[in-house]
């Protein structure tokens, strides 16, 4: 893997982090139900997170000297998948949960495809991804427990 190849997936993980606070953000006002109060502060707080991850991961591709990837790139607001859309607290935090996992997936992933890149770029990138991937693990393990009956 080249090192352009390895910042094209970094952006691609910065377009992820986008997605990220756009269904955090979405879900924290359209969340029903019982504990739609709290559940919303809690998607309030991981969108604003998540904006902390745009910025770590856009300075870091800066830093490898390349441009990162923005959401005004291209129309997401015209594609439907962008991420799925749901109002019950239960199917918004699984959906959550399966975000944060594939996250911590990737990273892990990309941590071992540092290796292309020259030192002391791969030790700061391979600890960044380490941040991330403990930051993204905690997130799905809060959500996995408020999914336990």
């Amino acid at each position: 893997m080249t090192k352009n190849e390895f910042i094209d997936k970094l952006n691609m993980d910065l377009r992820g982090e986008y997605r990220h606070f756009l269904f955090y953000l979405y879900h924290s006002s359209v969340v029903r139900g019982l504990h739609r109060h709290e559940i919303g502060e809690l998607l309030y707080e991981h969108a604003q997170s998540e904006m902390s991850h745009i910025s770590e991961f856009s300075k870091t591709i800066i830093g490898l000297g390349e441009k990162p990837y923005c959401v005004t790139d291209e129309s997401i607001y015209n594609t439907a998948d962008f991420f799925p859309h749901f109002e019950k607290p239960e199917d918004i935090i699984a959906y959550a949960l399966q975000m944060e996992d594939e996250v911590v997936a990737n990273y892990a992933a990309r941590m071992k495809e540092t290796s292309c890149l020259q030192e002391p770029d791969a030790t700061f990138v391979s600890l960044f991804l380490e941040e991330q991937i403990l930051d993204s693990r905690k997130d799905a393990d809060e959500f996995r427990e408020m999914l336990k009956i």
